[in-house]
């Protein structure tokens, strides 16, 4: 309970900080939070946070330059927003990407719709959801254009997992 309520209170803060960030050179800080946060709680449950270089380094791989970007284990969001960089950096707008994402921590799900609103970004994070199993997205399974997620190494029926992927 009152690493519910530490991790309620991290929260906060982060939404306060958000509050204040107006320019690009700030927006850095968010990563320092979201960083924070992990470090102090966010390994609980086989939870892990990614760090933003192997995110980068998973994004410029994809390329994800349009449509639909899907994250089965979206955590803070960190695929999204660095899609959207990499739409800038290639001269594009990222609001042509639309960003669906599931999440099973419902704090978690707060801090990726909070890091999308940070970036000025939007997108449809479902919450609640073991994201392997369940499609919250009204049939968008099969229909996105790019999928990005970390290999499910810390689920427990990755069996399972297996087996549904051998018979699909």
């Amino acid at each position: 309970m009152a690493q519910l309520e530490n991790m309620e209170a991290i929260e906060r803060r982060l939404w306060k900080a958000a509050d204040r960030l107006r320019s690009n050179s700030e927006l850095a800080s968010n990563e320092f939070f979201l960083t924070q946060f992990a470090d102090q709680g966010a390994h609980d449950g086989g939870e892990f946070f990614t760090p933003i270089s192997l995110v980068q380094l998973l994004v410029n791989v994809i390329e994800p330059d349009h449509g639909k970007i899907f994250d089965p284990a979206c955590g803070s969001g960190g695929m999204f927003v660095q899609s959207a960089h990499f739409m800038e950096c290639h001269k594009q707008k990222p609001t042509e990407l639309t960003f669906y994402g599931n999440e099973k921590n419902k704090t978690t799900t707060r801090l990726a719709k909070m890091n999308l609103a940070v970036h000025g970004l939007e997108g449809n994070i479902a919450g609640g959801v073991l994201s392997y199993y369940d499609d919250p997205h009204d049939k968008l399974w099969g229909n996105e254009d790019f999928v990005m997620a970390n290999p499910p190494f810390n689920v427990c029926r990755s069996n399972q997992i297996m087996a549904d992927w051998e018979n699909a």
